[in-house]
């Protein structure tokens, strides 16, 4: 009996000295799990309430470098971080529970295996949230940091392409300010004037895909919830006006040119019942052997309020009305 009972009691004083050191390695553990807990959820918190990616080189450059010492002061942590997890682990592969959470409430008596398994239980749902917390805020600071690269690549691309389609609008906007006025051209030289407009027209198509490509690139930004600085806004705004305008005026001179060939040009019959007119009978020998030279020899197109005129040059009805006056 007396063997019995000092067994009884040898066992009972083993395993209050279990629990004891159970409960002094566990309170160390469960308060370094509960300060990750905390801190990983100040973190996450600063990171959230970072203001918006910038609109502009400067401005994502700047935050670039803050994230990358907020990352670095997280990356610091994480040698801490991982041995109280694998502590935990170890804890739990030595002290597991099985049994439901709720067997254990309805026990109106905790045994000493059931406050092993309470405090094996709550070791668990805090490493689990202390790594499930770390695991979302590493994301996190990964993906802000790949997303401020490529916005920093897109707006790289979209200031350097607007510097470019500046120049190139600048060029072809002075060959639209020296176009002559349709109505002070030379008929012989509407083909020539339709034909270069439309080249000029043809070469443009590299600017053309410019702006298309550096709008696509402020539209993916927009998307990716990047809005372009006011400065850099304005002036796309800018470029995209200048070149509506470009593009106008040029459907506008062919326009023109291509009306007043038609309506006088050489396969017109404004333009043969003009040599009917100008060109008949025993003259036309005549005006052939007496060419008009220099500029005055071709007939140029006017505008007025009423359209476009044809005048034969001066020299050719001069030579034709002295032969009928002498006929008469």
């Amino acid at each position: 009996m007396n063997l019995c009972w000092n067994e009884i009691k040898r066992k009972s004083h083993n395993i209050r000295a279990r629990l004891e050191a159970l409960s002094d390695n566990s309170g160390k553990l469960q308060l370094s799990l509960q300060e990750i807990i905390e801190w990983l959820t100040v973190k996450d918190e600063e990171l959230s309430e970072k203001l918006p990616i910038g609109g502009d080189v400067g401005s994502v450059q700047h935050q670039r470098e803050f994230h990358q010492a907020f990352m670095e002061d997280v990356k610091s942590r994480g040698p801490f971080i991982y041995s109280v997890l694998e502590s935990a682990q170890a804890f739990l592969s030595q002290h597991p529970f099985e049994e439901p959470e709720e067997t254990l409430a309805d026990s109106k008596e905790v045994s000493p295996r059931g406050r092993i398994l309470n405090v094996s239980r709550s070791v668990w749902k805090q490493a689990n949230v202390a790594s499930d917390l770390w695991e979302k805020l590493t994301a996190r600071c990964v993906d802000r940091h790949r997303h401020m690269e490529l916005t920093l690549e897109r707006l790289l691309q979209v200031q350097g392409a607007m510097g470019e389609l500046g120049v190139a609008l600048e060029q072809a906007e002075g060959v639209r300010d020296a176009w002559e006025t349709v109505g002070d051209l030379f008929i012989d030289s509407l083909q020539d004037h339709i034909d270069a407009t439309k080249l000029f027209k043809e070469e443009l198509a590299q600017v053309k895909e410019g702006m298309k490509h550096i709008n696509d690139l402020a539209h993916q930004l927009a998307i990716s919830d990047v809005h372009l600085s006011m400065e850099n806004a304005r002036s796309l705004e800018h470029l995209n006006s200048r070149w509506k305008l470009l593009q106008g005026c040029i459907e506008e001179r062919l326009k023109q040119l291509q009306d007043a060939h038609r309506d006088f040009g050489p396969g017109s019959q404004h333009f043969l019942s003009s040599k009917r007119t100008f060109f008949h009978g025993p003259h036309i020998a005549t005006a052939l052997r007496h060419p008009a030279s220099g500029s005055q020899g071709r007939a140029a197109v006017f505008s007025s309020s009423r359209g476009f005129f044809v005048f034969a040059p001066r020299h050719h009805v001069e030579q034709l009305d002295s032969p009928l006056e002498d006929a008469s």
